[in-house]
């Protein structure tokens, strides 16, 4: 974990929210009635490179940093298959819950408003 990280606002730019309503894109059909928001800015690019830096540290099982992408094929973690044909990307996990709170506490203040519960049948916040 990251006891020593720590994601204090380094001065830059004024981050920003902006949306794409999907009733206007390709995706109307399924997606009508949502949006996906858009915040520009949230981090500067010192911080960018911090994170960067913290997620290429990660130490896996099986090495460090960037690995191939798996599918998810159970309940476990480790029930995972390696299918280049569906996905063709390396990610990094990192389970790191300090760090994901600092990033949720820069974030929320700027969709907090959006955030909702969705009735199932109607779709409807």
């Amino acid at each position: 974990m990251s006891e020593a990280f720590n994601l204090p606002r380094i001065p830059s730019a004024e981050p920003s929210v902006s949306y794409i309503d999907f009733a206007s894109t390709p995706l109307a059909k399924w997606y009508s009635g949502s949006y996906a928001l858009i915040v520009d800015n949230l981090f500067s690019h010192e911080e960018c490179k911090n994170l960067i830096a913290l997620a290429e540290s990660t130490e896996t099982d099986d090495g460090k940093g960037w690995q191939p992408a798996k599918l998810n094929i159970g309940p476990l973690p480790t029930d995972q298959i390696l299918d280049t044909r569906y996905r063709y990307n390396d990610r990094i996990l990192r389970f790191d819950h300090d760090v994901a709170s600092q990033i949720y506490d820069r974030v929320l203040p700027l969709v907090e408003k959006d955030i909702g519960a969705r009735d199932m049948e109607s779709g409807r916040p």
